[in-house]
């Protein structure tokens, strides 16, 4: 069934009965109760922002990434994208969808 919360399981409980401790008793019953624990609504961790620090030079911090099952044109059917977080200057480089982690990096050498 369930409970409704510390308080008012003691109150419906001391309706009907009584005993010495009765309130802590059932305090300690409902805080042991896993049930309880794992459905309890818990406000929400505040984790302070950090930001990301400033790229001082130019291709010195860089994200890239696949665009997969293009159209296949000249032989390529996806493309790597190269993207500079100081300049946002992006390289394009067409590749395979098969590409293996050795010859993407082979394609970081010859574009970037």
């Amino acid at each position: 069934m369930g409970h409704p919360g510390q308080w008012k399981t003691v109150k419906l409980i001391t309706q009907e009965y009584w005993w010495p401790r009765i309130t802590e008793f059932i305090k300690a019953y409902i805080k042991g109760c896993a049930t309880c624990q794992t459905t309890k609504i818990k406000p929400p961790v505040k984790v302070p922002l950090k930001p990301n620090e400033i790229p001082l030079g130019i291709w010195e911090t860089i994200t890239m990434d696949f665009t997969i099952d293009l159209l296949v044109s000249n032989g390529y059917d996806s493309i790597l994208t190269v993207v500079d977080h100081h300049s946002k200057a992006i390289i394009l480089a067409p590749c395979h969808k098969t590409i293996t982690a050795k010859q993407t990096s082979q394609l970081l050498v010859n574009y970037v």
